[in-house]
């Protein structure tokens, strides 16, 4: 089945995996730009792999050039995001697929916020590359299909780096968007979820082995393009609940968050 997905992947981006990065071209770069990288948690799972297909189609539908890499070495993928980083000067999106969405135990190992070759990618060291090598024009969109413990990505206090799971589910408040808690650039929007310490039964694959998360997103989006990601979140929230998932967003600012359409 993974072999499946990735050939549907190839019809609609472009495989990275036996590319070069000082071989690419840089004048030959659409300026909107979506870069996945999927990475099962095991090797018979294909779920991270649905979803960067699912993520792909919606991506490519707003008409991105889609670049992809399947279950990433270390330093290839920190090679091609800063390589987009640096080069995409309208609209840069970037996916991370293969995070499972289970009710955290409160081990350490439920903090990993991101395992690639059992190397771990911290999201202070994703944002440090942001602040260092994003293009000045362009706005970055991140979409991470679940998270044990979303705290890791509000580039906050170093303790939350290794928070053992995720306060965002047991909260009784309506989820909100959330600014960033260090300085980052203007124009960067991410979204994510978690599982809710309440549920116990979570329903976070939908037909396909598609996460509820980007099925939902890719089908509200497709329903109105003109949704800001402050109004999407919003209505993903609220359908997300009832299956055990709590949404999260992230933004530079409010109005990086509202004054313009998700994907425009």
């Amino acid at each position: 089945m993974s072999t499946d997905y990735i050939r549907e992947l190839r019809k609609i981006g472009h495989d990275l995996s036996n590319l070069e990065v000082h071989k690419m071209d840089k004048t030959k770069l659409t300026q909107r730009i979506c870069f996945i990288s999927a990475t099962p948690r095991r090797l018979l799972d294909s779920s991270a792999y649905a979803d960067a297909l699912k993520a792909a189609k919606m991506f490519s539908r707003a008409d991105f050039s889609v670049y992809f890499l399947a279950c990433p070495e270390y330093p290839k993928f920190y090679e091609w995001f800063i390589f987009f980083l640096a080069n995409v000067s309208e609209h840069f999106g970037f996916v991370i697929t293969g995070f499972p969405v289970v009710p955290p135990d409160g081990l350490p190992k439920e903090a990993v916020a991101f395992m690639m070759k059992n190397r771990e990618i911290k999201p202070k060291r994703v944002f440090k590359l942001i602040n260092s090598f994003k293009n000045p024009l362009s706005r970055i969109t991140i979409l991470i299909n679940g998270c044990p413990s979303v705290e890791t990505w509000s580039y906050g206090d170093p303790l939350q780096q290794s928070a053992p799971f995720s306060l965002t589910g047991t909260t009784t408040t309506r989820p909100s968007m959330r600014t960033f808690n260090k300085s980052l650039p203007d124009n960067l929007v991410l979204m994510s979820i978690c599982a809710r310490l309440d549920v116990k039964d979570i329903k976070d694959r939908v037909q396909g082995n598609v996460s509820r998360f980007f099925w939902l997103l890719n089908k509200k989006y497709k329903g109105n393009p003109l949704l800001s990601a402050d109004e999407l979140f919003k209505e993903l929230a609220e359908e997300l609940r009832p299956f055990g998932e709590e949404a999260v967003i992230y933004s530079t600012t409010e109005q990086t968050a509202s004054e313009k359409p998700f994907l425009l």
